[in-house]
C-alpha cells in the first residue's frame, strides 16, 4: 500500500475534527504511549548536538499533532512534517501537498538549510527506515539507528555508521511485582473454570468463566483501570463477531476484561 493511500485512509477518520481536538489526541497519545518509548540514547544524542551549537530539526512523515509533542519533549524548535488541510477551522481529511515523505523530507531539509545558510554536506540525519533514503543520500553524515533489514543492507554497502539503541530504562520493583502477579494469576483463573466444565459439560462456559476471572483479577493485580466507551453496543445485537486490534502484550488481558 502506498504512503498516500495509507494517509488518505487514516485521515478519513479525523475529517471534521478541529485542529485543537486533533492536537489534544496527539498530546494524549504522547503522554500514554510515546514519551516512555523515547530511547535515553536518543535524548543524549540530541543533547550532544545541542552542546555543539548545532541547529536541531525534526523531519517526519507524521502530522504536526503527532510530532510536536516529541519535538517539545526533546527541546527541538524546528519541525517539518505532513501538514493537514484545514477549512473553516475543521480538518478536511486531506494533506497539504507535498507530504513530508521520501523525497518530500529531502526537499524540506534542503529548503530549511538554504534559508538558514546550513550545509547539508556537513549535516547529520538519523532514521531507522529505508524510506528516508533520499535524505540519507543528501546529507554528508547519514546515521541509521536501529535500521530495518533493508536499510541495514544499504548501510553496509555504503559503509554508513550504524548505531543500535536498546535501553529504555529498567522497570521498577513494583512494576516487576505487578507483572509477576498478573501472569501468575492465569493458571488459578483457568482452574476456576474446571468445575463449570465438569458440572455443565459445556467447555465454552468454562472458558468464558476463566477468561472473565483472569480479566478481573489480572487487571486488578496489574493496577490497570479499564474504561470502555460505547459498552452498550457489545450487547445490543447478537450473535456478533468482534475484531480486536492487537498492539501489545497486555492486550489479551484487556480483551478478557
Amino acid at each position: 500500500k502506498s504512503f498516500s493511500s495509507f494517509v488518505a485512509e487514516s485521515l478519513a477518520m479525523v475529517r471534521g475534527q478541529t485542529e485543537a481536538e486533533f492536537a489534544a489526541t496527539g498530546e494524549r497519545l504522547f503522554g500514554s504511549d510515546i514519551a516512555a518509548s523515547i530511547y535515553p540514547e536518543s535524548r543524549a544524542l540530541v543533547e550532544a548536538h545541542r552542546a555543539k551549537g548545532h541547529t536541531l530539526a525534526v523531519v517526519s512523515s507524521a502530522t504536526r499533532a503527532q510530532v510536536a509533542p516529541v519535538a517539545r519533549e526533546l527541546g527541538i524548535e524546528h519541525v517539518f512534517c505532513t501538514e493537514l488541510e484545514v477549512v473553516d477551522g475543521l480538518l478536511t481529511g486531506k494533506v497539504v501537498p507535498p507530504a513530508c515523505y521520501g523525497q518530500g523530507k529531502a526537499t524540506a531539509a534542503e529548503r530549511f538549510a538554504s534559508e538558514r545558510g546550513i550545509s547539508l554536506d556537513e549535516s547529520w540525519f538519523y532514521t531507522d527506515s529505508e524510506e528516508d533514503l533520499p535524505l540519507l543520500l543528501r546529507v554528508g553524515r547519514p546515521r541509521p539507528i536501529n535500521p530495518s533489514r533493508r536499510l541495514q543492507a544499504i548501510a553496509a554497502k555504503r559503509i554508513w555508521p550504524v548505531r543500535s539503541f536498546s535501553s529504555r530504562g529498567l522497570p521498577s520493583g513494583t512494576d516487576l511485582l505487578r507483572t509477576s502477579l498478573t501472569m501468575g494469576s492465569v493458571i488459578p483463573s483457568f482452574l476456576l473454570g474446571l468445575p463449570a466444565a465438569l458440572l455443565d459439560g459445556e467447555p465454552r462456559q468454562a472458558v468464558n468463566l476463566a477468561a472473565t476471572t483472569w480479566g478481573e483479577l489480572g487487571t486488578a493485580l496489574a493496577g490497570i483501570h479499564v474504561t470502555v466507551e460505547g459498552e452498550e453496543h457489545l450487547w445490543s445485537h447478537r450473535p456478533a463477531v468482534f475484531l480486536f486490534n492487537h498492539q501489545s502484550g497486555i492486550d489479551p488481558l484487556i480483551l478478557c476484561k
